[in-house]
């Protein structure tokens, strides 16, 4: 009773503590989608003040009137902004304007603003459709950037300079990401020193790797901690969000009452259990046991079981002295009947035993009724079945379920005709439902009068002579391909390097004379430079060895990073189940490329309609299996077949190397990809990867 009570309360606690650290891990991941929106607030505002003619005018003629008139304090004041920079296209500082919107801030010198700002290299562009937005650090102070090109209002160049706006990730800021999350949200400056010390503790466990970690504060609150990067990728802030605990209080209060519980009914059962058993049935048992103990040392028939009553105990004496006269009749013809027995079954087990030993295959044998009789020691390696699971299957269990009427059919053949050996290749199945390619050589198995009584059946794995032929098979085919790079990466990047370079001294010199069409073509002509060349890229990494650098970590990190890093229509929602304890030996930056693909190409799915992608991990058979569901219109057949192929592609764009390098880069790894599809419901992949045990290491 109390061992059961220990494991209810440890299940239950252990049970508890995963949930919250689940929904506070899922509390983080929120608070960084709210802080993404603010930054799309702003770039939207920042867009607008971007593309606007004034604007663009005033970083040619540095008019005083466009500041006069739309750069004042209650300006800034009026869109929560601390600092907006207006940068001319050689990065120097047309205006700025830095306001502190409450006591929170000091006013930041401009010096020491473009001095931190100029660090940044991302936030200068001269693209027309290029914007960026994250965290800086400006005077040793957590801000929100963006930062968009100035353009004219009908969004055309040259681009002039860049406008940045900025606003402190400060208490106010907190204060509004709490109310938006409903949690208490703090903060601390990574690397510096912390205002209390479980942000100590969180600080050595966060790392770009493992970018969330969360811990119980005390009996009440559970903490979720975040790092967030600056436009640099360096870490820069550690957030915290907290959470009531209010399943461990109600766990506690449960596991209070379930304790008293258990001591009374503990109490009361044994004490009613003991009366009962002791006086009705323990001590008749006892001298029925003490009489049926007498028997070992005496003849059946000299002995007699006594016990007085006219119970279930009563009626077993009497049994017993009945059974005892039966044993004794029965026991001479037995003795002389299994002599004889043994000794022809010693024999015959010999014979087959011989035979079966000698095979340097696996062999089975099974009657006409497609019982298996007998197998050796090589069939039960090969299929993974013990020997008792063997001889209780059905004969044709290990042939795999397309192939077993072929199988079947071929041994009824086989009877008919009487004799001779037939041979056939088909796929066989493990005890674990896996398949290898195997060969099977079916002869009659018959009796001493020639007739038929079952068959043999000698099993080939052909598992390694197929790999032999596939490796062949690919090897010529990348052969092929790399051949192919090499022919197109020499004889296209000279053209191609060529053609961009024409464009480039044509928009530089020649761009006051081409027009605004002429430099949309001419931006034409660079996308499709970019273009070839990335298909270029990617013959080349279909076709080259993979070289893994491995190293432990946890997958859900890494779809953490890749889920905020990764622009997700409105119309799609993310549902990430996976398992934040389970640690994979990879090469983490290939990983996140085959992640990264699949779940754009589940986005690319449903970009149209929406719906949902469902991403779930768990261990299996010793590997790691993370899968990605999406809800969209699926694949048909012909297409399933093929989307591992290179040079395929569904897509209107693309050359098709996408899966097929994923492919290779999980192969690469030890591990597989496979797909499930149904039309109308959606496809899901599932990438099966070695995990980080306890005696591997990222140097095995």
């Amino acid at each position: 009773m109390l061992s059961l009570y220990l494991i209810t309360q440890e299940l239950t606690f252990a049970g508890i503590l995963k949930s919250e650290s689940e929904i506070s891990a899922s509390n983080a991941v929120r608070i960084v989608k709210n802080i993404n929106i603010d930054l799309e607030e702003m770039s939207n505002i920042a867009e607008d003040y971007a593309s606007w003619d004034d604007a663009y005018q005033f970083i040619e003629n540095n008019n005083t009137r466009f500041i006069q008139s739309n750069m004042v304090d209650q300006t800034l004041s009026n869109l929560n902004l601390n600092l907006i920079f207006f940068f001319n296209s050689d990065q120097t500082l047309i205006f700025g304007k830095t306001i502190c919107l409450s006591n929170e801030c000091e006013l930041i010198p401009q010096e020491t603003a473009v001095q931190d700002l100029l660090s940044y290299n991302t936030l200068f562009t001269n693209n027309i459709d290029d914007s960026e937005q994250g965290l800086v650090l400006i005077n040793n102070s957590p801000m929100l950037i963006v930062s968009h090109p100035l353009l004219t209002s009908a969004h055309e160049g040259p681009v002039r300079g860049n406008v940045i706006m900025g606003r402190y990730l400060h208490t106010s800021e907190l204060a509004k990401l709490s109310e938006a999350s409903g949690l208490p949200i703090s903060m601390a400056l990574f690397g510096q020193l912390p205002p209390t010390s479980d942000f100590i503790i969180a600080q050595e466990r966060l790392s770009q790797s493992f970018p969330i970690f969360t811990q119980p504060l005390n009996d009440t609150k559970m903490a979720g901690y975040f790092l967030l990067n600056d436009l640099n990728d360096n870490p820069i802030v550690t957030l915290r969000a907290d959470d009531d605990r209010l399943a461990f209080i109600q766990g506690k209060e449960s596991m209070a009452v379930t304790a008293m519980l258990f001591v009374a009914i503990g109490v009361t059962f044994f004490a009613m259990t003991f009366f009962m058993i002791d006086r009705q049935i323990l001590s008749r048992l006892s001298l029925l046991n003490r009489n049926v103990a007498n028997m070992s040392s005496g003849e059946y028939s000299s002995l007699q079981v006594k016990v007085k009553g006219d119970d279930e105990i009563a009626t077993l004496a009497k049994n017993i002295n009945g059974m005892l006269d039966v044993i004794n009749r029965y026991t001479e013809r037995l003795e002389i009947t299994v002599r004889e027995r043994t000794k022809d079954l010693s024999e015959n087990r010999e014979k087959l035993k011989s035979i079966f030993n000698a095979s340097p295959d696996p062999i089975i044998a099974m009657d006409l009724e497609s019982r298996i009789i007998d197998c050796n020691t090589l069939m039960v390696n090969v299929s993974d079945f013990s020997r008792e699971e063997l001889l209780s299957l059905p004969a044709l269990a290990f042939i795999a379920e397309g192939d077993r009427q072929k199988v079947s059919s071929r041994l009824v053949s086989l009877q008919k005709s009487r004799s001779g050996i037939s041979r056939l290749e088909c796929r066989l199945s493990k005890k674990d439902g896996s398949e290898f390619p195997g060969e099977l050589s079916l002869s009659l198995l018959k009796n001493a009068h020639g007739l038929a009584i079952g068959f043999v059946i000698i099993v080939r794995d052909l598992t390694e002579r197929k790999e032999l032929e596939e490796r062949l098979l690919k090897s010529e085919r990348l052969a092929g391909i790399g051949e192919l790079a090499g022919m197109i990466g020499h004889d296209l990047r000279n053209p191609l390097a060529g053609i961009k370079n024409a464009t480039y001294f044509l928009r530089k010199k020649q761009g006051n004379f081409v027009g605004d069409s002429g430099l949309q073509m001419l931006a034409i002509i660079d996308k499709a430079v970019e273009y070839s060349n990335k298909i270029i890229n990617d013959l080349l990494d279909y076709s080259r060895e993979i070289r893994l650098e491995l190293q432990i970590f946890k997958p859900k990190s890494l779809i953490d990073y890749i889920l905020m890093t990764t622009a997700i229509p409105k119309n799609i929602k993310i549902s990430d189940q996976s398992d934040s304890s389970l640690e994979i030996i990879a090469d983490s930056n290939k990983i996140e490329r085959v992640f990264n693909n699949i779940i754009k190409n589940a986005i690319d799915a449903m970009n149209r309609d929406g719906g949902v992608i469902e991403i779930t991990s768990r261990q299996n058979d010793g590997k790691a299996e993370i899968s990605f569901s999406d809800t969209g219109p699926g694949m048909p057949p012909e297409v399933v077949s093929k989307i591992f192929t290179p040079l395929f592609t569904t897509k209107a764009q693309g050359m098709g190397f996408g899966l097929s390098i994923c492919k290779r880069i999980v192969e690469a790894h030890g591990g597989s990809i496979s797909v499930k599809t149904e039309l109308g419901k959606g496809t899901t992949f599932i990438v099966s990867l070695p995990i980080a045990g306890p005696n591997r290491s990222a140097e095995t």
